[in-house]
């Protein structure tokens, strides 16, 4: 019977206990199940440039403080009671100059090598005494790196239609000012931040303050060279949910979680890489 089709339909496209994201010929989803209680990883930031998604082969979630993650869950509980009628899909964020000249280019290339180089020091990788200053004679920017995603952004924005930028230069004396428009957005959004592995690894005062005060927002480490890759993916897989959902009209919707972090897993595998993620949705 047509019920039962329907039936039939939601539950392979939804599972019980998680679900793992790929697509058939039909382009329709099919789902395998993924642990609905992932791994918590604490640490600090040296810790956190280990790619621990690789190596243990299990989805995880970091954190940089017990605290927070436990403040996080607390948040999480509570919204999952009333995130049925919220939105689902996400609306990406990156963070990024209007134009990045060459002195500012050159600027940032300093910081990556400094903050990878400061890192593999506190995790004892190095025996040579680093070239690099302490961080108190190089203090740490207050800004994250430019997103090179703009660019791409730029020259086919259709293409990147649920991706959003943050002029980072509006906060660079004042980097906590961005929490008060990202939670207000927040509100009527589920909001996933993109950034780049050297933006964990640094850790600057823009992103510690986004992390620790804005519990509603998801925030995920990708390695920049295949920043464009995993955003295309997020970006297509995302038209193809929203038109098989408008043609199937289902009445039940996977949570937040599932959806996001099914995708996570997708891409993953795909393109070999790990993708640390924050503040799980």
């Amino acid at each position: 019977s047509n019920n039962e089709k329907r039936r039939a339909r939601r539950l392979s496209l939804y599972g019980a206990s998680g679900m793992d994201l790929s697509f058939d010929d039909s382009k329709s989803f099919v789902f395998e199940s993924i642990p609905q209680e992932p791994l918590l990883l604490i640490g600090n930031k040296a810790v956190h440039m280990i790619p621990w998604e690789q190596i243990l082969g299990e989805i995880v979630i970091r954190n940089f403080s017990m605290i927070h993650a436990m403040n996080h869950l607390e948040w999480r509980e509570r919204f999952a009671i009333t995130s049925r009628r919220r939105s689902l899909t996400p609306t990406f964020y990156s963070c990024s100059y209007p134009n990045l000249n060459k002195a500012l280019k050159e600027k940032e290339n300093q910081r990556r090598r400094e903050a990878v180089q400061n890192s593999m020091q506190d995790l004892s990788l190095k025996h040579k005494k680093s070239s690099v200053q302490p961080d108190h004679a190089n203090p740490i920017s207050t800004v994250p790196f430019h997103s090179k995603l703009r660019t791409a952004w730029r020259r086919n924005t259709k293409k990147y239609k649920y991706l959003n930028f943050f002029d980072i230069d509006k906060y660079t004396n004042e980097p906590w000012k961005i929490l008060t428009e990202v939670i207000a957005k927040s509100k009527d959004e589920f909001i996933v931040f993109i950034f780049s592995h050297a933006d964990m690894i640094e850790l600057c005062e823009l992103v510690f303050y986004l992390i620790n005060g804005a519990c509603n927002c998801t925030f995920l480490f990708v390695p920049t060279y295949q920043m464009k890759a995993t955003v295309l993916n997020f970006m297509k897989t995302q038209d193809k949910y929203n038109d098989q959902v408008k043609k199937l009209k289902f009445d039940i919707v996977p949570s937040r979680y599932d959806y996001l972090m099914t995708i996570i897993s997708s891409i993953q595998r795909e393109l070999s890489i790990p993708i640390a993620v924050f503040n799980c949705p």
